[in-house]
């Protein structure tokens, strides 16, 4: 007998809701149907697990299943600035001044990170971000020190962003592998794939009167 876990979800949307945003859509994610495939049949995100019983929780798997169809991210200025503002309002004291973000808490340890985790199949499915980046703002109020920094970013239109795919048979790891085999590589391709695209464009030289292809 096997316990499962599963959690879909189908799709979602999240909107800007000043009348005065630029794109009134932020993020949106779908299923990537096929032609003729019915859409109840696929889903945005699938976590599918089945656990071996008696065994510690989230640790002994039979199956490990993570898909994410494409997500695109529309983000403007204005956007982004709203969310620093509200992130400073939650996270930083009213007494701290000229500080973005509050000092993290140092990590305290986990009991499942002393447990190796242990599956019969791993699979993590690669995922992919379509990005639009919109550094103009039609409001009369953001995050100055934001706006000044997000001005030197070039617009972005269908930017793309491949997270890797991974897939492991009999496997034991402990905590230390899983970071170094599946979280860091998510992390490294995500930054180097952004930093591409952020500086890998065409970018207009006000000396010069000419664009050039490659700002690095």
């Amino acid at each position: 007998e096997l316990n499962q876990v599963c959690f879909k979800l189908r799709a979602f949307q999240l909107d800007d809701l000043p009348p005065s945003a630029m794109l009134k859509v932020v993020c949106a994610g779908y299923p990537d149907l096929k032609e003729g495939e019915d859409i109840n049949s696929r889903n945005l995100i699938t976590f599918d697990a089945s656990l071996f019983p008696n065994a510690p929780s989230f640790t002994t798997f039979k199956d490990f299943i993570i898909n994410i169809d494409p997500i695109i991210l529309f983000l403007d200025l204005s956007f982004v600035s709203d969310a620093v503002v509200i992130m400073q309002q939650m996270f930083i004291p009213k007494h701290s001044k000229g500080v973005l973000l509050s000092k993290p808490k140092p990590s305290e340890p986990s009991s499942l990170s002393s447990i190796p985790l242990t599956a019969q199949n791993l699979t993590v499915n690669s995922c992919k971000f379509t990005l639009f980046v919109r550094s103009i703002s039609p409001r009369p109020c953001v995050y100055p020190t934001l706006s000044s920094y997000l001005k030197a970013i070039p617009e972005i239109t269908n930017g793309e962003i491949v997270l890797p795919s991974f897939h492991f048979e009999d496997c034991t790891m402990n905590a230390a592998y899983v970071q170094k085999e599946i979280v860091d590589p998510l992390i490294s391709a995500a930054i180097s794939q952004g930093m591409k695209m952020f500086l890998n464009t065409d970018i207009f030289m006000r000396s010069t009167g000419t664009k050039s292809a490659n700002f690095a």
